[in-house]
């Protein structure tokens, strides 16, 4: 039986950041953040790894999932996610925005920020990502025998669509 026109839209993004050695992180909240490597991406291509930006393709439900591999020298230090949209004429904080967490003396983790959002189709995103100071982002151990290892960061994106 074929699906009705109306059937429910789906949309899947793997963006990665690899790196050999440590990244400085942005400590300015209008840098967005660029994942350069797409690993997957189903249905039309929506993420531009030149710019950052997300393009919604259509209106549905977004959950985005950033994580970033931290670690920091010394004391503990601030970080945050947040995403802006485009207005038409400038990038304007979301309603995803401004998350935070912290990473204390000599600790290496993943932090993960995660929420999800309601978007109109043609909405577009991108992602700042900043800290107050000396911290860094840099690939994971290998996580089995064939060398793989955990990207220093990556944005994950799952979308249905609402209509």
């Amino acid at each position: 039986m074929p699906y009705p026109d109306n059937r429910q839209q789906t949309y899947a993004l793997d963006a990665q950041k690899r790196s050999a050695s440590a990244l400085a992180i942005p400590t300015v909240t209008t840098t967005p953040f660029v994942w350069d490597t797409i690993v997957n991406e189903n249905g039309v291509p929506s993420y531009n790894p030149a710019t950052g930006v997300f393009t919604c393709p259509f209106t549905g439900v977004y959950i985005f999932v950033l994580r970033f591999n931290v670690t920091v020298a010394s004391g503990t230090r601030q970080l945050s996610a947040g995403a802006e949209t485009w207005n038409g004429s400038a990038w304007v904080k979301s309603e995803f925005s401004a998350v935070f967490d912290a990473v204390r003396d000599g600790e290496a983790r993943q932090v993960v920020f995660s929420s999800p959002v309601n978007f109109a189709a043609g909405v577009q995103i991108r992602f700042p990502f900043w800290c107050e100071s000396n911290v860094t982002i840099a690939n994971g151990i290998p996580v089995n025998s064939t060398g793989l290892t955990v990207p220093a960061s990556r944005l994950m994106i799952a979308a249905v669509s609402s209509q």
